[in-house]
């Protein structure tokens, strides 16, 4: 990391000049799952008894995992203890960001795509489908009726969600994107009447929680009553599923709320904007050796070419699809067209693309 380091004690001090203009320079947040973080800030990982990157709780070691069977965050850490190292055994070492001009704990949020969406809601499922305990596991005539109903979701999904419902059943394969959807959009549905009442609740207050969370409207105001229902899911969590399933990610649902506060909705210091990212770099790259340097020489052609990526649209609205087919409006002989394009969605025809929810 050291030449990421150097390069940051430059702009974070001094800004970048461009074309005569001093650029200012600020480090919002660094975005990793959690060995990465660990890694980086030379830290106890997730497995250890003292992993919080956020409050000193102490993991215990119970059949055969390490779990956090606290539903309280007991001491905060700060920017001052952890340059300090005052609890010696969450640290391994000193990290490279230490003498960058940052809160080493704000600027390492708890990452929703792996803490909430691969790692909580993977983990629910995973119970209800697979899980030893038949007081929550589903039979498998309810998973079917899970399948079903996500059946009948998919014609309805509009093109703003990049992939479609599949069963249940297959969700060891799921991507991080289709565990979000069934989280923030479908799963309410899905499970209404199949899981009990008791499960029920409990998945709808994370639910609820992330729906809030998620929101640019409610994620600062209504930031407290999202985490008091975070803190019933956690707490709630031993008592339906059992204690040895409250690990690392269950507990940092106790956090994500206050990294709500300082860098605003969760989506933006989330990993999903990186990974989609990995795709592209993965096209460029087109045998097993020397990766890194494929990659620079295919930004370097892109570079020579005078390569421009297709600008985004503003707030002009695009028609695509024309066509005469009617009904056209009195006194007008112009070409009507099937598809609106907005600056974030579309309008369509059909059902699933047709239907908006109007702000009062």
């Amino acid at each position: 990391m050291k030449y990421l380091v150097d390069d940051l004690k430059i702009l974070l001090s001094e800004g970048y000049f461009y074309e005569g203009r001093n650029i200012v320079v600020n480090l919002q947040a660094i975005v990793a799952d959690a060995p990465a973080r660990a890694f980086i800030k030379s830290v106890k990982c997730h497995g250890g008894y003292f992993a919080c990157e956020k409050c000193t709780v102490q993991g215990v070691y119970y059949e055969k995992r390490v779990v956090y069977l606290t539903d309280s965050t007991e001491v905060c850490r700060t920017d001052s203890s952890f340059r300090n190292q005052i609890d010696d055994q969450h640290h391994l070492g000193e990290s490279p960001f230490l003498p960058l001009p940052l809160d080493l704990i704000k600027v390492f949020p708890y990452e929703y795509m792996h803490l909430i969406c691969i790692g909580v809601t993977k983990k629910l499922i995973f119970l209800w489908l697979k899980g030893k305990v038949s007081k929550f596991r589903t039979p498998s005539r309810d998973t079917n009726t899970i399948s079903d109903r996500l059946h009948q979701i998919y014609s309805f999904v509009p093109k703003e969600f990049n992939r479609k419902p599949r069963p249940i059943n297959e969700f060891n394969r799921w991507k991080a994107s289709e565990l979000r959807q069934f989280l923030l959009y479908s799963g309410p549905v899905a499970l209404k009447g199949v899981l009990s009442e008791s499960y029920y609740n409990h998945f709808m207050s994370l639910h609820l929680s992330c729906r809030i969370l998620a929101s640019e409207t409610f994620a600062h105001s209504q930031n407290r009553y999202a985490s008091s229902l975070l803190q019933y899911f956690v707490t709630n969590f031993a008592i339906l599923y059992g204690k040895k399933f409250v690990s690392y990610n269950v507990h940092g649902l106790l956090h994500i709320s206050d990294d709500v506060l300082h860098l605003g909705r969760l989506d933006n210091f989330s990993a999903f904007r990186f990974e989609n990212h990995l795709g592209r770099l993965k096209r460029m790259v087109k045998n097993k050796n020397n990766p890194l340097t494929q990659v620079c020489y295919r930004l370097i052609e892109r570079q020579s070419l005078n390569f421009q990526p297709i600008p985004k649209q503003g707030d002009k609205v695009e028609l695509s699809s024309p066509h005469w087919s009617g009904p056209l409006i009195d006194g007008s002989c112009n070409p009507q067209f099937k598809v609106a394009h907005f600056k974030k969605f579309q309008l369509g025809c059909d059902e699933r693309d047709g239907t908006v929810l109007l702000k009062w």
